[in-house]
């Protein structure tokens, strides 16, 4: 689950030193252990990019390729808590639950992807 209103997250093993969200990469063919790519969760991957993907961290939606090293980039800015972000079945846009005050939204917002010099948007 996400964190609560001060920002603690869910610890059911009751550990003294709290507890951590994170995404993990696991190459399933290797017997390397997994690798941490960001603290964050609920990834979510769109089916027409599935090098990049979206999750939720400190009540913004945030990108990130899937590297080890990568720093994840805002998918946008908005005051409140955002979260649970979920791809459209086309893929072209995200849908999410914002939170502001005693509101709740759903938005929709609309994934551009820029197109390389001389290709059609997708």
């Amino acid at each position: 689950g996400a964190p609560n209103r001060v920002g603690q997250n869910p610890n059911p093993a009751s550990l003294s030193e709290g507890a951590e969200m994170a995404i993990y990469y696991k190459e399933i063919s290797s017997k390397s252990p997994p690798a941490k790519i960001t603290a964050g969760n609920s990834p979510v991957f769109n089916k027409r990019d599935l090098v990049k993907f979206i999750f939720s961290k400190d009540g913004q939606i945030y990108e990130s390729p899937m590297d080890v090293n990568a720093v994840p980039k805002p998918l946008f800015v908005a005051r409140g808590i955002n979260s649970d972000p979920k791809f459209s079945p086309i893929g072209n846009e995200v849908n999410l639950r914002a939170i502001e005050g005693t509101i709740l939204l759903l938005a929709f917002i609309t994934w551009i992807r820029r197109p390389f010099a001389g290709c059609p948007l997708m």
